[in-house]
């Protein structure tokens, strides 16, 4: 007889798995895994809303009083960068002066400017001599215009013209020669002079040019000593 027969295994004594563990499926693989809630999470708060009705009073004028400043801000800058009437602004009125009247005019005899009155003086020819001993002349050098030809012995004559000045003296003064007259007549000149030739003399008075003549002018000259 086997006295092992009926005594127990070591084996006998581990922990194991029955057949009927697994015959009644002790681990199913569709088993649902522990819900981490069910392990002590903290459950989700709810989400705070935002409602005028959660407000009081006080701060529900304040945000009335908000919003009115930023309507009327609003609507002030679309009326002055839109709507605004550009016609409204002052106008800037530009004054010009008027330039005032010329106080001088071209001379009819030298084109130079002259104060105006000076073109309604009467233009005057002299006859001045130009031989060396009556150097230096009186006057010769206001003239307007200074007309030189030869006269007589190769010696040149003068015919000074004035009008824009007046000199003190004017001279020596010589004999009339008729071609002087012929530059004398556009200016419309009185011509004075002291004698002259026949030719002169009667052309002088033909011409109607207006005579300044010595001899029956004596007062308009003077012998002056040298």
């Amino acid at each position: 007889m086997d006295n092992n027969a009926n005594t127990p295994s070591s084996n006998d004594n581990k922990t194991g798995l029955s057949a009927e563990d697994i015959a009644n499926n002790a681990f199913k693989k569709d088993t649902e895994p522990p819900r981490l809630d069910a392990i002590g999470a903290k459950p989700k708060s709810p989400k705070k809303k935002f409602s005028l009705k959660n407000l009081t009073k006080k701060q529900k004028i304040i945000i009335a009083v908000i919003a009115a400043v930023v309507l009327i801000g609003g609507g002030f800058a679309v009326w002055w960068f839109v709507f605004r009437d550009k016609g409204a602004q002052p106008s800037v009125v530009e004054v010009v002066e008027e330039a005032p009247a010329p106080t001088t005019v071209p001379s009819k005899l030298t084109g130079l400017q002259v104060p105006p009155e000076y073109n309604q003086r009467t233009v005057t020819a002299v006859m001045i001599e130009n031989s060396p001993d009556a150097r230096p002349q009186s006057g010769l050098k206001d003239a307007g215009v200074v007309y030189e030809a030869i006269a007589e012995g190769g010696i040149t004559r003068f015919m000074a013209v004035y009008q824009d000045t007046e000199p003190d003296y004017v001279g020596p003064v010589r004999s009339a020669r008729p071609y002087y007259l012929r530059w004398a007549l556009p200016y419309e000149a009185g011509y004075a002079h002291v004698g002259g030739s026949p030719t002169a003399l009667a052309e002088i008075k033909s011409l109607g040019i207006r005579d300044i003549d010595q001899f029956s002018n004596p007062g308009a000259f003077e012998r002056i000593s040298s």
